[in-house]
């Protein structure tokens, strides 16, 4: 499912992105999925995001729609800190959108898909 957010891209003082609005989505998208689909085991819904700023982001907003109903369910990570390993569920929040892949290198695109 691919699901087209066009919130604002915000860029902090250290150089990494965020997008509230789909921060906020991602949160509404987990509250939906956690509510009809109870998950196996712990971590297996990952939320993944090549930028800090929008880890950090998506961890307190997803917090306060969500709560503690995840059970340790969802596990959120950099692109970089989640690779080489997998999921069942895998939500993807790319933050924002330069013509060329997302702002990011090749490697970091492809480590990221």
């Amino acid at each position: 499912m691919l699901l087209n957010c066009r919130g604002t891209n915000t860029t902090t003082h250290q150089g990494s992105h965020h997008n509230m609005d789909e921060a906020h989505a991602i949160a509404n998208l987990l509250q939906h999925l956690l509510h009809t689909w109870q998950p196996p085991h712990a971590g297996c819904i990952a939320v993944i995001t090549p930028y800090r700023a929008q880890l950090s982001l998506l961890q307190s907003t997803c917090r306060r729609v969500i709560g503690q109903r995840d059970d340790g369910a969802v596990e959120y990570a950099t692109v970089d800190g989640f690779q080489g390993r997998e999921a069942e569920v895998v939500v993807l929040s790319c933050v924002r959108y330069v013509a060329a892949g997302w702002g990011l290198g090749r490697a970091r695109l492809y480590c990221m898909l």
